[in-house]
């Protein structure tokens, strides 16, 4: 039996982490193992990208919903812990049918019980953001915070005995107009925003896209036994979502994202099975939109995969902040670091502050007192070893496949 595996971001979201779950999904092939991917976490804002060469050529795809090994033929486990859009799924497929001449919808098993993204939540979602001018939060404008929401609210009606629209409300379709029809009301409600019921049109246009991914092959399940089942028979690499600087526990609120992005729901699933966890970061530190990012500005190096983009704003980039990198390692008890990016590695990061400040009763490191010292790749890697507790075992030197190798 080999351990499973979790991926997770130890920054700001945008640190490899496709490119590293691609990496170990190449291995385990390589090695005759038929791996799985299982996204347990974040939903559809998620923009893993991939690339890899097949004939000559290289292919790219960004995965949001799809495990970051579809391009190699790997499974796609979606766990009930990740919120679910299914016409961006049908689109996602799509793309990696065009790309691969594979169907790759008959790869992808989801969960019964994963909360579905319906066009009201970015709705909402896009007008408090409009709202806050420039004191926005930053967001995707996917509606993703609103939808976590309303997981957690309490249930509306009589009639509507569950506080969100699941995926098996959609299969059986019994409550779906009742359901549809509550959840407008209570958010106009809750935030002030007025939603127009459209409650048919939604009904529709989600009983249409469950109808097609049935055709295309998707087969919705309980993903809890079958992760048991393939952790006990085939390695298995969970793919996080976004970054740990972005969870509500150890970012800076209000500029995070609504949900857990830690190894938490990945090791549930492992059962009484050890995973080892696996934290990516750039040689630089990155984020994307709106929120404190204390080394802005200290490094501008050319991106390739991100663009600026109404809702999620301006990449920024600056050195490795180490003191937050570790901060985040250790909340989430990393096992082994990748560092992605290493091509690009500015030969400097920031390694201490001279002075902290609590928000929320908690220190966070503030930029002040920043120091930053010059360093050659190999004391570049030793220090984040020393300050994270754990060994870089994987280096990632460009968006090739190849150009990833175990240390």
């Amino acid at each position: 039996m080999i351990d499973p595996k979790i991926v997770i971001g130890l920054g700001f979201g945008d640190e490899g982490k496709g490119m590293a779950v691609a990496h170990e999904v190449e291995k385990s092939i390589a090695d005759g193992h038929r791996p799985v991917v299982v996204r347990f976490n974040g939903g559809p804002q998620a923009q893993h990208n991939v690339r890899i060469v097949c004939d000559g050529k290289v292919i790219h795809h960004t995965h949001s919903q799809f495990g970051s090994g579809a391009l190699l033929g790997a499974k796609t486990y979606i766990a009930k812990g990740m919120l679910v859009d299914l016409d961006a799924l049908i689109w996602e497929g799509e793309h990696l049918r065009d790309i691969t001449g594979e169907n790759p919808f008959t790869s992808v098993v989801i969960d019964k019980r994963c909360p579905v993204m319906l066009p009201m939540y970015a709705r909402v979602n896009q007008e408090l953001e409009y709202g806050r001018g420039d004191k926005r939060h930053g967001s995707t404008g996917r509606g993703v915070g609103i939808a976590r929401a309303c997981i957690d609210a309490e249930p509306i009606s009589k009639t509507v005995s569950g506080a969100v629209v699941r995926v098996s409300d959609v299969l059986t379709g019994r409550y779906l107009m009742k359901q549809l029809e509550a959840w407008p009301l209570w958010l106009s409600r809750e935030y002030g925003v007025s939603v127009p019921n459209e409650s048919e049109i939604w009904a529709y246009d989600l009983c249409k896209a469950r109808d097609k991914l049935m055709i295309l092959g998707v087969r919705f399940d309980y993903v809890d036994e079958l992760v048991k089942k393939s952790v006990e028979s085939k390695q298995v690499i969970f793919e996080g979502s976004q970054g740990v600087l972005l969870d509500k526990r150890v970012g800076w609120f209000p500029h995070v994202t609504y949900g857990d992005m830690d190894a938490f729901e990945a090791r549930r699933l492992c059962g009484e099975h050890r995973a080892k966890v696996i934290g990516v970061t750039r040689s630089y530190q990155t984020r994307h939109g709106f929120g404190p990012m204390p080394t802005e500005g200290t490094c501008d190096i050319p991106e390739i995969d991100n663009e600026t983009y109404e809702w999620a704003g301006v990449f920024r980039t600056g050195l490795l902040d180490i003191p937050n990198l570790a901060r985040a390692a250790d909340s989430t008890c990393v096992d082994e670091i990748a560092v992605s990016h290493m091509d690009s590695y500015p030969g400097r990061c920031v390694t201490r502050w001279e002075g902290t400040s609590k928000v929320d009763g908690i220190d966070r490191y503030v930029p002040c007192g920043m120091c930053i010292e010059d360093m050659d790749e190999d004391t570049f890697i030793s220090t984040i070893e020393d300050e994270c507790h754990a060994p870089v075992t994987v280096i990632g030197r460009g968006p090739i496949t190849d150009a990833w190798q175990d240390r």
